[in-house]
């Protein structure tokens, strides 16, 4: 979702630390003032503009934005730093990286003697950097298109948000992930600091126990199993449905693709090309289904396609939107600084 962080980078010739409130001593003076740099950037989230200077004054919007002037400078000293280094100061505001994370490489580096120092602004709040957006309580509306209400129920306490007036296009994917192999790239909802689940069937318990179905008899070790709950058979809309399961061995597990909820053999199938199960189907293989739209029935749920659907008050009773801290649209895989 985010980090929120006193800024206090050191970037050094071939590698780099981040600190919180510890650096060495010889940065005390140059944190607190400045002075003995050779030069200095500012970065306002709020009330910066990239096409600035870089000054107090008149500060940039972003960290790329800061990071590219450093590149600037040094280039324009053949490829060194001023004396004393760069310090970066950064005011406490949000810093939302939609389309990549923060990225730094072997240019951005600098040396003991002249260091590049990314730090919060002296007397500010701490900077808050977001991979995604924020969703604010008035962004969330009823579910009216009749499509959906079909799947998930008249009368029902599921709220939306319309991605695209976010200015989010992108809503990730799911992938085999699982045992060594964890390549999910799915959209993320935190409200209000805690992820959401995708919803799923069965639910996670009251006391957030992770609840299992068992597969029946294996149709192909591969390709397909029977499924014990008539429940499966009564959903409509399967096309973005996926399984978690430990299909041969409790340690070892992985997502899925279903490309056919067979009804007549009650039986799975699945993408086996892209998506096979590890180790093969074996009966009795504990597993769950998840990112369907009418399991969308457990607070702290979510279903992400255009629009964000999710279920966040325990009675229907409770009023629209949801008179709560605002949420965060998490887009950005990865981590939000290089490790």
């Amino acid at each position: 979702m985010g980090i929120s962080l006193r800024l206090a980078f050191v970037f050094f010739a071939a590698f780099y630390s981040v600190a919180g409130s510890k650096l060495g001593d010889h940065t005390t003076e140059r944190r607190s003032t400045g002075a003995s740099f050779g030069a200095t950037f500012f970065v306002d989230g709020q009330y910066g503009n990239d096409s600035n200077a870089g000054t107090l004054q008149a500060p940039f919007l972003t960290l790329n934005q800061a990071r590219n002037a450093i590149r600037t400078l040094k280039s324009s000293l053949g490829g060194s730093l001023p004396a004393g280094g760069v310090l970066v100061q950064v005011r406490g505001r949000d810093y939302a990286f939609l389309s990549a994370p923060f990225t730094l490489s072997q240019q951005d580096s600098g040396t003991a003697q002249s260091p590049i120092v990314y730090q919060s602004y002296p007397g500010d709040p701490s900077a808050h950097l977001l991979g995604g957006t924020y969703v604010t309580p008035n962004m969330y509306t009823p579910v009216t298109e009749q499509w959906v209400l079909n799947l998930i129920g008249n009368g029902t306490s599921v709220v939306q948000v319309d991605l695209k007036k976010l200015g989010i296009l992108s809503y990730g994917d799911l992938a085999t992930g699982g045992l060594g192999n964890c390549n999910n790239n799915k959209l993320e909802l935190f409200y209000p600091n805690r992820v959401m689940v995708l919803a799923r069937y069965p639910n996670i318990s009251p006391s957030g126990v992770w609840q299992f179905m068992l597969a029946g008899k294996v149709l192909d070790t591969q390709k397909s199993f029977v499924y014990n709950s008539s429940r499966i058979s009564q959903w409509k809309n399967t096309s973005t449905l996926w399984l978690h399961g430990f299909w041969s061995y409790d340690w070892a597990d992985n997502y899925i693709k279903v490309v056919l909820v067979n009804t007549t053999l009650s039986a799975f199938v699945i993408n086996n090309v892209t998506t096979p199960p590890l180790y093969g189907f074996l009966s009795s293989a504990r597993y769950y289904a998840l990112n369907i739209l009418e399991e969308l029935d457990a607070v702290n749920e979510v279903r992400p396609t255009m629009s964000i659907y999710t279920h966040l008050h325990k009675h229907p009773h409770h009023t629209y939107p949801p008179c709560t801290p605002k949420s965060v649209v998490n887009v950005v895989s990865g981590p939000l600084l290089p490790p």
